[in-house]
Order: structure tokens, then sequence, then C-alpha cells
């Protein structure tokens, strides 16, 4: 249940975020989520971030987030 929770969150963020909310679209998506919710968003961003093997920089992250809940690749803006 917290996995699908999660993808919702996510899918707000990346909503949020192509709107041109000012702020991190990711920590106010999850600002009322349970620790678990938030949780399971992590354990998400982190598997998506894993294969590049380096940190990524906020908008990297949202640009793996937008192409995983869009299913396209996007630029980075």
């Amino acid at each position: 249940m917290h996995t699908l929770r999660a993808m919702a969150l996510i899918e707000r963020a990346v909503e949020l975020s192509e709107s041109g909310f000012p702020g991190d679209a990711l920590a106010e998506a999850c600002s009322r989520a349970s620790r678990e919710e938030r949780q399971a968003v992590l354990c998400i961003v982190r598997s998506r971030l894993v294969q590049s093997g380096q940190p990524a920089t906020p908008d990297e992250v949202m640009a793996a987030l937008r192409e995983m809940v869009r299913g396209a690749p996007s630029p980075v803006l």
C-alpha cells in the first residue's frame, strides 16, 4: 500500500515541478505523508538513481522521476 501512495506522491511532485513550483517539489508533495510513505518514496528515488553511480542534482532527480511517471525521457531544465 505504501508503494502505491509513494507513486502518487511522486506523480504529484512531477506535476508541481512541471507547473513551475518555486521550491522543492518532492519535499512539498511529501510534506503531509506518513513516515512509511516518505520511506517508500526515498526507496523508489534511490532505485531510479542507483544506475548512474554518481550523486544526482535536484534537477536530475526530478528528470528521473518525470521519466518514470511519464514513461519517456525528458531533458533536465
